[in-house]
């Protein structure tokens, strides 16, 4: 045989071994999920709720942005000379002048501001008494007032069960259906950045050294995160413990790292208002990509459809900062709360909502107001939402549960799924998140979106689209 056939031959055979090794990575003989099929749910009675209601909104204060480049209520200094508009041939004092004239009309007083440029807010507070009548002209004004909203409150959900002192690997039922521990010699989210919208997240031993400094929106500084209520370090816990360190709990994004951006009050640990939500998504928009911020989780939730936070009428800032993260790269994920209702709103990439499962494969239902998965339209996917093992404040381990864990259990796919490759946009990702998922009945989309995703799947997925250079 000649050289050249001799070379052929070889060449021949590597391809056929490098075959084989694809084969032994995506086929799944070995690796596959557990054949599973989630059900349709069946509700059970609502009981009486147990827990103080909460009102809905700051009374006679709205959220406003306006619609020209004015600095109005900003902290810029006012007495600079404004460079002229070269387009419209008005300055931006005549514009501010003119913002302030239609708050003058309506009796409204800027109180404080966030934000700068397009992204300012102006909180305005009304005549008493005449929040509604206020929004509605505000809102007509279109010429100065880009978005009018109210100052809705929200809570972070709550947790259902009391702290257990098991062991815990084996008792994270959800993990297989998550295939996560097939994948774990291939990713675990190194390198990630999460953005945790939250109440804080304490520095405990499965998050020890990758806790970032935190942003707090309440004081509007940055520093060391403050703990305002547990929530927030079950929900980082739940999501990325450490995994093979010999304590507690397993988790898939072992390997990222966790920015806390806290939207709580120091009264009301549990308790925000949009304001300091909002304050979060904009210091994210100016700051998050030097911090390397690729996934945000927004940790909040509502009682009533008709103020959910995936309807942009009635949050219009929320919905334009979160399309400006989106454009920017990142992957924003808001869990869809735990109260049971079908939400109507369109399924939307740059919100994706997450409904949480029991491990008899429905939702999460304990038949009373805020123990029950919020469903509809907008999901995405599903994760657990019912015995999830996470890491307390205090160090000690519990099940929790409550949508609230199930986001950052989908977050931890995404974030092993996307460091095996970073350079992938945020809308491949959830592409490939999506195709990873079996097959899900069309009526059972409304609950559970298009499912589980598979993480080891998911992974092949990355590493058959990446460029040859980067395998």
């Amino acid at each position: 045989m000649d050289s050249k056939l001799l070379r052929r031959a070889a060449a021949f055979s590597f391809i056929v071994c490098i075959a084989a090794l694809s084969i032994s990575f995506y086929g799944n003989a070995v690796k596959a999920a557990p054949q599973y099929q989630l059900k349709e749910p069946q509700f059970k009675p609502r009981k009486p709720a147990t827990r103080r209601p909460v009102k809905a909104y700051e009374d006679d204060v709205l959220l406003v942005s306006p619609a020209m480049k004015t600095d109005l209520g900003s902290n810029s200094d006012s007495k600079k000379k404004k460079p002229k508009d070269a387009k419209a041939g008005t300055s931006s004092q005549d514009e501010k002048d003119e913002v302030a004239e239609a708050l003058k009309e309506i009796h409204g007083t800027v109180i404080r501001s966030f934000g700068e440029g397009e992204d300012l807010v102006l909180v305005v507070k009304t005549e008493k008494g005449k929040l509604s009548e206020t929004e509605a002209k505000l809102t007509k004004d279109k010429k100065h007032f880009a978005a009018v909203q109210r100052n809705y409150y929200g809570e972070l959900p709550q947790t259902t069960e009391p702290p257990v002192n098991d062991p815990y690997f084996p008792e994270q039922w959800y993990l297989p259906y998550m295939n996560i521990p097939a994948s774990l010699p291939y990713a675990q989210g190194d390198g990630i950045v999460i953005a945790d919208i939250d109440s804080g997240t304490a520095n405990v031993t499965e998050l020890s050294g990758r806790v970032l400094q935190a942003y707090d929106a309440y004081f509007d500084t940055v520093g060391p995160s403050p703990v305002r209520s547990s929530h927030g370090t079950l929900v980082c816990t739940g999501g990325f413990a450490a995994t093979n360190n010999g304590i507690g709990l397993a988790s898939g994004a072992g390997h990222s790292y966790v920015f806390p951006l806290i939207d709580s009050t120091p009264e009301y640990g549990n308790y925000t208002n949009e304001e300091l939500t909002l304050r979060c998504l904009t210091y994210l928009k100016k700051n998050g990509t030097k911090i390397g911020v690729k996934i945000v989780n927004i940790e909040v939730q509502v009682s009533e459809p008709e103020r959910s936070y995936f309807n942009p009428r009635v949050h219009p800032t929320m919905h334009n900062l979160c399309k400006a993260l989106y454009n920017k790269g990142m992957i924003v994920v808001v869990p869809m709360g735990n109260y049971g209702f079908f939400d109507p709103n369109p399924r939307i990439s740059y919100m994706v909502g997450v409904s949480g499962i029991n491990p008899d494969l429905t939702l999460f239902d304990y038949g009373y107001p805020g123990a029950v998965s919020t469903y509809g339209n907008p999901v995405w996917f599903t994760a657990a939402g019912d015995s999830v093992r996470a890491q307390d404040v205090d160090g000690g381990f519990v099940s929790t549960g409550g949508t609230s864990l199930a986001a950052p259990l989908l977050i931890s796919q995404i974030a092993m799924v996307w460091s095996v490759f970073p350079k992938m946009t945020n809308a491949q990702i959830l592409q490939i998140m999506a195709a990873s998922c079996p097959p899900m009945p069309a009526n059972l989309m409304q609950y559970y979106g298009y499912g589980i995703p598979d993480t080891y799947k998911a992974i092949g997925l990355v590493k058959s689209k990446m460029p040859a250079r980067y395998r």
